[in-house]
């Protein structure tokens, strides 16, 4: 049944309006018709089996619970500020991977463009419903770079394309990822030296690579997190 994210409270064995422009897209690209069964959630209270009684006035009604919802985890991805194509496409990536908190981080090469949160959130749903997962990375607000390692609760794995260089993955083997623990991934060009001596000094910071070659945000941000993942101590 198709996944589909609603902003309210969800309860079983109830009625519910659907928001407007979820009841346009149910009945005008979707073609649901009514009687159809789908399946909603919001981020907060599981997954419910809906059916569309009401397709004229847009009302549904909720069934059963078919998944809790789990527990709220911290993994974090530290991503600087990018072009926006780019910077759309790793939240996206983000969130299909299972990502659980993104960081926008300012740096001396970031592209100074504003950051639309209401396109990133419809973005971060959009990727829930295609990935199926029931829990939404929260997007916080953007931040220097010397604030993230500051406030980071964990530590902080840094794709280090000198790493790359090296010809060696750098520190994943001997540092084991938490749930508590972060990514960070540069902008375009990378860090300034000036950065990436304050990386290569803090206590938090674990320099990581991607393999032999330099990849753009979007795609370090695809290997990162699966490697990542593939580290996760059990």
């Amino acid at each position: 049944m198709k996944h589909l994210f609603i902003d309210m409270p969800l309860k079983a064995n109830t009625t519910i309006n659907l928001e407007r422009n979820l009841a346009r897209r149910i009945t005008r690209v979707l073609r649901f018709k009514q009687g159809h069964k789908f399946v909603l959630f919001n981020g907060k209270d599981g997954l419910f089996e809906t059916t569309l009684t009401d397709i004229e006035n847009g009302v549904a009604t909720l069934g059963d619970c078919l998944q809790q919802q789990p527990a709220p985890q911290h993994t974090a991805l530290y991503l600087a500020l990018t072009k926006r194509d780019a910077f759309d496409r790793a939240v996206r990536q983000a969130t299909e991977m299972g990502i659980d908190h993104i960081y926008p981080v300012e740096t001396e090469f970031s592209v100074p463009d504003k950051l639309k949160t209401e396109r990133l959130d419809t973005i971060i749903q959009e990727a829930a419903e295609q990935c199926e997962r029931l829990t939404l990375p929260i997007l916080h607000p953007h931040q220097p770079l010397k604030t993230a390692l500051e406030q980071a609760e964990g530590k902080i794995f840094w794709a280090d394309e000198s790493v790359a260089k090296e010809n060696t993955l750098g520190q994943w083997g001997s540092n084991p990822t938490t749930l508590n623990d972060g990514l960070l991934i540069g902008p375009e060009g990378g860090f300034s030296d000036t950065e990436k001596q304050q990386l290569r000094s803090h206590a938090k910071i674990v320099r990581v690579g991607l393999g032999q070659h330099i990849l753009r945000v979007d795609t370090a941000v695809c290997v990162g997190i699966g490697r990542f993942f593939d580290h996760l101590q059990a």
